[in-house]
């Protein structure tokens, strides 16, 4: 039985090799030597469920960066973050691989839809790739508030020291 596993398992390994490294589609635009330890990007621990809790606070559209910056951190500890930055693609789904690699997509996409306001939830529900759901909460919020930024500056430009105003008084 143990010694069937492994045959399955190594066949299966097999397989993956050769869809990824040898194909002309290629899963990965690296051209890293495919092995078991980068294999894991398309494993999942049961730990690993969309339920789980990566980051806090919830993106609200002010905090992009701090919850970006807080994402890719629990994405590159879980091996997943190649899902969102665009450096694995979509296997067809005639292929062996590309069960592992749509469940692994949807956990990904719903810790993303976890940790955003439901407001920003109901806007990216219905996209299927994790990449693109990445893609678009960067362009959306990304920029910040322009408005707020062109306040500030506008304010920065009319603070005076004395008669003085900031350039010419630091200069």
């Amino acid at each position: 039985m143990v010694s069937e596993l492994f045959q399955k398992s190594s066949a299966i390994y097999k397989n993956v090799h050769h869809y990824l490294f040898k194909s002309s589609i290629g899963l990965f635009k690296s051209s890293k030597p495919f092995t078991r330890s980068n294999f894991s990007l398309l494993h999942t621990h049961p730990s690993e469920n969309p339920a789980s809790a990566m980051v806090s606070p919830l993106l609200n559209g002010d905090n992009y960066h701090q919850w970006s910056k807080s994402m890719k951190m629990s994405l590159i500890s879980k091996q997943k973050l190649e899902f969102v930055d665009g450096s694995i693609q979509t296997p067809p789904k005639t292929d062996p691989i590309y069960k592992a690699w749509e469940r692994t997509n949807n956990i990904v996409i719903s810790w993303i839809t976890r940790l955003v306001n439901p407001s920003i939830s109901q806007s990216i529900l219905w996209m299927d790739k994790a990449h693109d759901v990445w893609d678009d909460l960067h362009e959306r919020y990304s920029q910040g508030n322009l408005l707020k930024i062109a306040e500030l500056q506008d304010s920065v430009a009319r603070f005076k020291q004395g008669n003085l105003n900031v350039s010419e008084y630091f200069t």
